[in-house]
C-alpha cells in the first residue's frame, strides 16, 4: 500500500497542488497546479504518478503513467519538474517496467540514482568520434554490414523474419565485455518474452543486460496478464558502458 506521508512531504514544501475533475482512461484532467512546466512528473494521494502533458491556466492534462484507475476528486500534487527514472548497476541483470518498476518477482530494486526521461542530447562536439566496431556474433552482417559502436541502426523486416534472433545474438556477444544491453520489448507476445528471457538467461547475457517490458499487459515474470491500453510496436536495444 502507498505511504501517503510522501504525498504529505510534498504538499507540507509548498509544492504545486490541485484535483482530479475529469478521466478519460488514462487521461486526467485537473483543476490547479497553476504554473506548473510541461513534462513535470505528478504524485497523486492514491500514490499512482502522472506526467503532465498540456496546461491551460489553472486546468492541466495528464498521463496517468500507472493505471487507467482514477477517481474524480483525487488530490495531485507536483513531484519532480521532470519525469524520473531509477538508474544505475542495481538495475542490470533484471526486468523491468519503463519507470523501472521491477517485473522479475526477485525484489525491490535499490537504486541511489535517479535520471530525466526527456534529458537534452549532448551537443555535436561533446559527443565521440563513432570509429569503433561493435561484433555481433552473426559473420555475414559483421563481414558486409558491420555495425559500428554508438551508430543507430533499424532491422527492419517481417514477423518472424529473425529480428529478435539477431538482437539476442548481439546481446550475447558482448559477454566478457563491459558493455552493458537494454533490450527494450515493446508489444511482445508472453510467449516470445519468456522465449528471449530463457535465451538470454541460458547463454549468461543476462548478467549484462537490462530488459525493459513495454507492453499491451500488466505483465509479472511466472505471473498472469492483464490488458492495458499502451500503444506498442516492436523491439528495440542499446549497448554503451556503464558510467
Amino acid at each position: 500500500m502507498f505511504d501517503n506521508r510522501t504525498f504529505q512531504k510534498l504538499v507540507e514544501a509548498n509544492h504545486l497542488t490541485g484535483e482530479v475533475i475529469a478521466v478519460n482512461s488514462f487521461l486526467i484532467e485537473v483543476r490547479g497546479l497553476e504554473g506548473i512546466r510541461l513534462g513535470a512528473q505528478v504524485l497523486f494521494e492514491d500514490g499512482q504518478r502522472g506526467l503532465v502533458r498540456e496546461a491551460y491556466g489553472d486546468k492541466v492534462i495528464l498521463f496517468n503513467i500507472d493505471s487507467e484507475a482514477m477517481a474524480v476528486g483525487t488530490l495531485v500534487v507536483e513531484q519532480e519538474d521532470l519525469l524520473r527514472i531509477p538508474v544505475g548497476k542495481q538495475l542490470i541483470g533484471r526486468v523491468v517496467d519503463p519507470m523501472g518498476k521491477p517485473l522479475d518477482g526477485k525484489g525491490p530494486i535499490k537504486t541511489t540514482q535517479t535520471s530525466g526521461v526527456f534529458n537534452a542530447a549532448p551537443g555535436i562536439m561533446d559527443r565521440s568520434a563513432l570509429n569503433e566496431q561493435l561484433a555481433t556474433g552473426v559473420t555475414a552482417v559483421d563481414m558486409f554490414f558491420p555495425v559500428v559502436l554508438g551508430q543507430r541502426i533499424a532491422f527492419l523486416g517481417d514477423s518472424k523474419s529473425g529480428k529478435s534472433t539477431m538482437l539476442s545474438q548481439l546481446s550475447a556477444n558482448q559477454i566478457g565485455t563491459d558493455r552493458v544491453v537494454v533490450y527494450v520489448l515493446v508489444g511482445k507476445r508472453k510467449v516470445d518474452i519468456e522465449s528471449l528471457l530463457a535465451g538470454l538467461r541460458k547463454s549468461g547475457a543476462m548478467d549484462h543486460t537490462i530488459v525493459v517490458l513495454a507492453d499491451i499487459y500488466d505483465y509479472h515474470i511466472g505471473g498472469n496478464a492483464n490488458t492495458r491500453n499502451v500503444s506498442v510496436i516492436d523491439a528495440v536495444t542499446g549497448i554503451g558502458t556503464l558510467c
